[in-house]
C-alpha cells in the first residue's frame, strides 16, 4: 500500500477487513511453519474501544483486529516499564528470574542473548527483522536479526523533534526541564517526518516487495509514549469541551502502605491542573492513540492484501499500561492496574476464530512459549505459560494468575477478579475488580477477604527474587 492509499484510509470505517483468512492450520511437525508479525505499541493502556477504558477513544482498527481473532482483556505486563516488560516477553524470563527490573538494567548483562526469541526463531530457519522499537533503548543485539530498520528521525523519543522553538507546546514551562518528555502538541510537519510513519511505511513495503519465508517481523512504534506529538488532525478529532477526563480520587492513597505512596509522582497531575492542561493532556493521549490506530490499520490492510495473509500469525499488543491521573499518578512504574494492563490481540490462521474474548488473567511473558508452540520451535525453559489453549477456546481456564514485578521483592498478582500487591517492606493491597474497578478500596485488612488474600499471596515467588547485583552474563537462563 503506497502513501497515497494510506492517506486515503486514515480514520476510515473500513476496519471490518481486519480479520485475516483462517485457511491453514498452525504449525504441526513436518508442516511449513507460519510467518509471524509481532506489533509492539508503546505505553498503550486500555483506552481502546474494545477494552472500554475511555468512552472518547477512537480505535476502529484495533477494535476490528481484536474482533477478528482473540482479544485478551486481562493481559498484564511482567513489569510496569519498557525495558523489563519487553525483556520478559522476548526472553520468557520474569524480572525476578532474570534480575532485569528497571529501564536502566541492560538485559545483556543478565541474560544470554542466545535464548532471546528472535535468535531462537533465526536458529529454526526464520528470516528475522527488527523494525522500529523492539528492545528498549540501546540494549540491542544485531546478530539475531537478518534485517534492521531504524527510522531516520533525529530525536530518540520519536515524532518531529520536540525540542523545536515551540517547546513545550503546552505552555507548562515551569513544570518541566530540558530533559523531561512530559509534553505534547499538534504538528504540521510532513507525514514522513514521523518515526511511526516510517516504521509502517518500511514494513508495508517489505510485504509488497516480498520476504523470505518463514519470517518473523517485530514491528515497534514509539507512540503513545510521551511526548505526544502527532499530526494536527488527530488533536482536532477530540473536542476539549466535550472530553471526558480521568475521575481522580484525591483521597485514594489514604489506605495504601508507605511503599505504595513512595511510587506516586503527583507532580505531573498537579502541573496539568495548575496550568489548566488536564483536558489537553487527555486529548493528547487520545490523539496519539488514534494516530497509532490508523497506522496499525495501514499495516493490517497490507497484510490482508499480501501473499502471506493465510499463513501469518499476527499479534498486536502494548508493552504495558499507563496512568493518567489514577492514584494521583501519571505515567507507569506502579503495581496498580493502570500500569500493567495492556492491549493484546491475536489472529493465527487455523487457530483463532473471530469474536474470541479471553477474560482470564494472562501475562506478556506468555508470548514466548506461545510463539514457540505455534512455530513448532523448542524454546529454553521459561516462566511463561502457552496461550494456545485460550487461542483455541478463549474460555479455557488458566492454571496460574499474572504476576507483575516492580523492583526486587515487590509483586502484584492478578487473577480474573482480584489484584493482590505485596511490597518488600511488608505492606499489602487487595482490590476486587468486580466491585471496585478503580482500585479505590484496599481490602487487605478486611477480615472477609483474608482467604482470598492468602490464596493470591501463595503465588508470590518464595525466595526467588534476584537482586540487581547478580549479573549472569555468559550464562544461559
Amino acid at each position: 500500500m503506497n502513501r497515497r492509499k494510506f492517506a486515503g484510509m486514515l480514520g476510515a470505517a473500513g476496519a471490518a477487513s481486519m480479520s485475516l483468512p483462517h485457511l491453514k492450520s498452525f504449525a504441526q511437525p513436518g508442516e511449513d511453519p507460519p510467518n509471524v508479525i509481532l506489533v509492539i505499541l508503546e505505553d498503550l493502556n486500555d483506552w481502546v474501544g474494545c477494552m472500554g477504558g475511555h468512552m472518547d477513544s477512537i480505535t476502529p482498527n484495533l477494535d476490528a483486529f481484536a474482533a477478528g481473532g482473540t482479544l485478551f482483556t486481562n493481559c498484564h505486563a511482567s513489569a510496569p516499564a519498557c525495558n523489563p516488560a519487553r525483556t520478559a516477553m522476548l526472553s520468557g524470563l520474569q524480572p525476578y528470574t532474570s534480575g532485569v527490573y528497571q529501564n536502566q538494567d541492560d538485559w545483556r548483562d543478565y541474560i544470554d542473548a542466545s535464548r532471546m526469541l528472535p535468535q531462537q526463531l533465526m536458529n529454526a530457519g526464520y528470516h528475522t527483522a527488527r523494525i522500529g522499537k523492539v528492545y528498549h533503548g540501546g540494549y540491542q543485539v544485531n546478530d539475531h536479526w537478518d534485517d534492521i530498520f531504524k527510522p531516520s528521525n533525529t530525536h530518540d523519543l520519536g515524532g518531529p523533534d520536540p525540542y523545536l522553538p515551540n517547546h513545550p507546546f503546552h505552555g507548562m514551562h515551569n513544570a518541566i526541564n530540558s530533559s523531561a518528555d512530559f509534553h505534547w502538541g499538534p504538528s504540521d510537519n510532513p507525514e514522513a517526518d514521523f518515526w511511526d510513519y516510517q516504521v509502517m511505511d518500511y514494513t508495508t513495503n517489505q510485504l509488497q516487495s516480498g520476504l523470505p519465508e518463514p519470517f518473523f517481523l517485530a514491528v515497534g512504534t514509539r507512540n503513545v509514549h510521551y511526548p505526544a506529538i502527532v499530526p494536527r488532525r488527530y488533536f482536532e478529532r477530540f473536542n476539549l469541551q466535550n472530553l471526558h477526563v480521568t475521575d481522580v480520587n484525591f483521597d485514594d492513597l489514604n489506605d495504601v502502605p508507605p511503599a505504595a505512596q513512595a511510587l506516586v509522582e503527583s507532580w505531573r497531575l498537579q502541573s496539568t491542573i495548575d496550568h489548566k492542561n488536564f483536558h489537553k493532556a487527555i486529548q493528547a493521549y487520545l490523539a496519539s492513540i488514534n494516530y497509532v490506530d490508523d497506522l496499525v490499520g495501514w499495516l493490517l490492510n497490507s497484510i490482508a492484501e499480501s501473499a502471506y495473509a493465510d499463513n501469518t500469525a499476527v499479534i498486536v499488543l502494548a508493552d504495558h499500561g499507563q496512568h493518567l491521573g489514577e492514584k494521583t499518578h501519571w505515567r507507569k512504574w506502579t503495581l496498580w492496574e493502570e500500569s500493567s494492563l495492556a492491549y493484546c490481540a491475536w489472529q493465527v490462521p487455523g487457530l483463532t476464530t473471530p469474536g474470541g474474548v479471553c477474560r482470564e488473567a494472562v501475562s506478556l511473558v506468555d508470548v514466548y512459549p506461545t510463539l514457540g508452540e505455534i512455530c513448532d520451535v523448542t524454546l529454553p525453559e521459561n516462566d511463561g505459560l502457552s496461550l494456545v489453549p485460550q487461542l483455541m477456546n478463549p474460555v479455557t481456564p488458566r492454571a496460574q494468575p499474572a504476576i507483575i514485578t516492580h523492583d526486587p521483592g515487590n509483586f502484584a498478582v492478578r487473577d480474573e477478579r482480584f489484584r493482590y500487591i505485596q511490597y518488600a517492606e511488608g505492606g499489602e493491597e487487595l482490590y476486587d475488580h468486580d466491585a471496585d474497578p478503580n482500585e479505590w478500596y484496599n481490602l487487605a485488612n478486611d477480615p472477609d477477604y483474608q482467604g482470598i488474600k492468602a490464596q493470591l499471596a501463595g503465588w508470590v515467588p518464595p525466595g526467588g527474587v534476584v537482586p540487581w547485583t547478580k549479573k549472569l552474563r555468559g550464562e544461559a537462563r
